[in-house]
């Protein structure tokens, strides 16, 4: 058995080359990308709150249990 501090200097100076390569984008699930990706547009434009998800008061759901569950599923008319 080799010594922790040899066993860490070993690792530093290992390398791993991984390669770059192209694939499909249906193909990339678990894939990590090779440089960062920027959208050439905005979208949405601007700030929408419709696009941000949800704001609740919390004080509306103090009293909330498995019976008044439909209460927040009203608000959304």
């Amino acid at each position: 058995m080799i010594s922790y501090k040899n066993s860490i200097k070993i690792l530093k100076n290992a390398k791993i080359i991984i390669k770059n390569e192209l694939i499909n984008s249906s193909n990339c699930i678990n894939r990590v990308a090779a440089e960062n990706i920027f959208s050439k547009i905005n979208n949405p434009e601007g700030d929408n709150a419709a696009f941000d998800g949800y704001a609740i008061n919390s004080k509306d759901t103090k009293r909330l249990d498995k019976k008044r569950v439909n209460f927040l599923k009203s608000l959304e008319q």
